[in-house]
């Protein structure tokens, strides 16, 4: 997490970076509750996706990836009300 913390000195500097290790952390984290359905890697995956579609200016690569992410997962995904 240490790149996401020097990236965040400077946000619109470094969005790319930025989305990039957001977009890693979510996939990582979808690959991890695909195997074991624990839903705290779920929400990971959605939480790092948000962050990925907050940054601006948008980059349509990892806009799109974070967005397929989130259509994937939502529907699995066990929110406490």
């Amino acid at each position: 997490r240490s790149m996401i913390e020097k990236a965040k000195t400077d946000t619109v500097k470094n969005a790319k970076e930025l989305m990039e290790a957001y977009s890693y952390l979510a996939y990582y984290n979808l690959v991890q509750f695909k195997d074991t359905k624990d839903q705290q890697f779920g929400l990971k995956s959605i939480e790092y996706c948000n962050k990925v579609l907050a940054i601006q200016p948008a980059d349509p690569g990892y806009t799109e990836k974070a967005k397929a992410i989130l259509k994937d997962l939502e529907p699995k995904i066990r929110r406490k009300e």
